[in-house]
Formats: C-alpha cells, structure tokens, sequence
C-alpha cells in the first residue's frame, strides 16, 4: 500500500513539475486537473488511514490485548 501511495505521490509530484500543460487543462469551469490531482491525494490518504484503522482493529488490537494479558498474568506470577 505505502509503495502504492509513493508511486501515485511521485507521479503527481512530476506532472506538477513537467507536466504543467497537462495539469493545466480545464474540466468544468475553473477546476483543472491539477487541482483533481491534489484532491485525490487527500481522498487516497483518507482512505489508506481508514483501510488501515479498520485492518489494526480486526488483526492487531485483539493480539496487543492478549501480550497486554500475558504480561499482567505474568507480573502477577512473579509477586506472588
């Protein structure tokens, strides 16, 4: 996904930079595709970090809660 999301980032940087005719053309009244580019860019961050929230709440919080439990189970042995 990261290596995704740098292409994509990569790929708008170099249009930005060489490609000022293209990201200069019109698409509805003042909107260019410059400016599609950049929303895109907050709309594919959005979605990464909410992939991502969803994927660490399924996968990884239960098995953090379980170490979390080992080691308090763990803590407990040792003072008794």
């Amino acid at each position: 996904m990261s290596a995704l999301f740098l292409c994509w980032y990569l790929t708008f940087a170099l249009f930005s930079a060489y490609g000022s005719e293209f990201m200069r053309r019109k698409v509805a009244g003042e909107v260019n595709v410059g400016t599609l580019f950049g929303l895109a860019q907050f709309l594919t961050t959005i979605t990464i970090v909410v992939t991502y929230a969803r994927f660490a709440k399924k996968r990884l919080d239960p098995q953090s809660d379980r170490i979390h439990e080992l080691v308090r189970a763990d803590a407990e042995a040792g003072r008794k």
